[in-house]
């Protein structure tokens, strides 16, 4: 077996350390096998990028035999073992697997059990859309951001040529290794998508909020959350009816926008009020004994409400996930526009209170 180091900022590839790692005890990893079925095909070459002391490594482990296999295993079991996260391009339902059956078959006792999975390719899913790609292939999404390989080939492809390799080919080792190097450089590169990823992962510093009028004089509240700075960042602005999302070099911002104005706050034990028609709002049964039988009325799920004008942040999160989220316990008051309405209002004061809560789920949705 041979393993294979580089260092990275040494390499072509140093542009590529401008941008940050998604978390700081990682070790990002793609293994090439030579098919699909866990209990009768190998892994025959691993790729690592990991930092040590500052400085980012790129390691390959090559089985030369295939008897190599069971080494491969072990030194990668013992290295991964020191990290708290892996990170992977669809890992989760290949690599991983892959990796854990083979040491189980081989008896190793795994070590890599108190790992974090970070699936990159779970984590760009469900942007699917809004990225307007047919796929959500590694390849693919490379192209998007600008990144162009050198390898022709395919992993598939490669498995003939591994073949060869252990039958004494020695020519074929620089394109076995340069596959495999291009995954592990193109993975790394997917942190031009920190942006998406801090959402996917919920992993944002102190949301910052200010008002700001647009040239349309529309109001709006803009919440920004910092990101590490990198000129390589996947940059996009996206607007919807709910909000305006965009991606800086060094900031992810979500602008609401702000409508001042009358809105009702429904009460879900609605059996618990009586509507008074002429008033138009509902009051609790406690003090209905109060008002005249001809002036008032049963409440229902949509006349159970009480009407206030103020200032509001339009939300576009259900009532039920905002409840979810919200990590304060002070209670926050709900409004809707009518009872069917699906997005929520929040007061403006209240919303600054919750919006560290919300930002992810928020952004997440006008993206969606």
């Amino acid at each position: 077996m041979q393993i294979i180091t580089k260092k990275i900022h040494e390499t072509e590839y140093a542009y590529i350390l401008e941008l940050p790692s998604f978390y700081e005890d990682c070790c990002y990893i793609d293994i090439e096998t030579t098919g699909f079925d866990r209990n009768r095909h190998m892994i025959y070459l691993v790729g690592l990028i990991f930092q040590t002391n500052g400085t980012f490594y790129l390691q390959q482990y090559l089985c030369d035999k295939e008897s190599d296999e069971y080494e491969l295993l072990y030194r990668i079991n013992q290295h991964l073992s020191q990290y708290k996260y892996l990170i992977h391009f669809n890992g989760q339902s290949f690599d991983l697997p892959f990796i854990k059956s083979r040491l189980a078959l081989y008896q190793i006792k795994e070590e890599i059990i108190g790992c974090q999975s970070i699936d990159y390719y779970q984590a760009l899913k469900p942007y699917k859309n809004f990225l307007r790609t047919d796929n959500l292939k590694l390849k693919t999404v490379e192209q998007l951001l600008g990144y162009k390989r050198l390898d022709p080939f395919s992993g598939g492809e490669l498995i003939e040529l591994y073949h060869m390799y252990v039958q004494g080919n020695e020519k074929l080792k620089p394109i076995l290794l340069l596959h495999n190097e291009e995954d592990m450089i193109g993975l790394y590169y997917l942190n031009a998508f920190y942006p998406l990823f801090t959402l996917f992962y919920e992993k944002t510093n102190t949301v910052n909020y200010r008002k700001e009028t647009t040239p349309n004089h529309l109001d709006s509240l803009v919440l920004s959350a910092s990101l590490p700075q990198s000129k390589h960042y996947y940059a996009f602005t996206h607007q919807t009816p709910y909000g305006h999302v965009e991606a800086l070099h060094d900031r992810l911002i979500c602008s609401l926008p702000i409508y001042t104005g009358i809105l009702k706050h429904f009460y879900s034990n609605y059996k618990d009020y009586y509507y008074l028609p002429v008033e138009d709002y509902a009051i609790h049964k406690s003090v209905a004994g109060y008002v005249h039988h001809d002036y008032k009325k049963k409440a229902t799920k949509t006349t159970a409400y009480v009407k206030k004008k103020d200032t509001y942040i339009r939300c576009p999160l259900s009532e039920k996930e905002i409840e979810r989220l919200q990590a304060t316990h002070r209670s926050i008051t709900l409004f809707h526009a009518d009872a069917d309405e699906i997005f929520t209002y929040i007061q403006i004061d209240d919303f600054k209170t919750i919006a560290q809560d919300l930002f992810c789920a928020i952004t997440k949705a006008i993206l969606f």
